[in-house]
């Protein structure tokens, strides 16, 4: 899934671009009703589902496992009969 980032693709020291990355994979997670796959992501790696206050570490862990979740969920959904 592709959250629009003009830098993605190219490793950013910026904080401000993960910041940017973060909160345009929530918008676009919240728009879809799929705030869950954020929390239980969070919840396996960090052992705590509130996404509320994390570090850039684990902001930037939890943008690429959202989107493998994700991932991992349409392939899921397109090989059930």
């Amino acid at each position: 899934m592709h959250f629009g980032d003009p830098h993605d693709g190219h490793v950013s020291d910026l904080e401000w671009s993960l910041d940017w990355r973060f909160e345009q994979m929530l918008q676009k997670l919240k728009k879809y009703d799929l705030q869950v796959f954020a929390q239980m992501v969070a919840l396996q790696q960090f052992g705590d589902p509130d996404i509320g206050n994390l570090t850039t570490e684990k902001k930037r862990v939890l943008i690429d496992c959202c989107r493998n979740a994700i991932v991992a969920a349409m392939i899921q959904e397109t090989d059930r009969p």
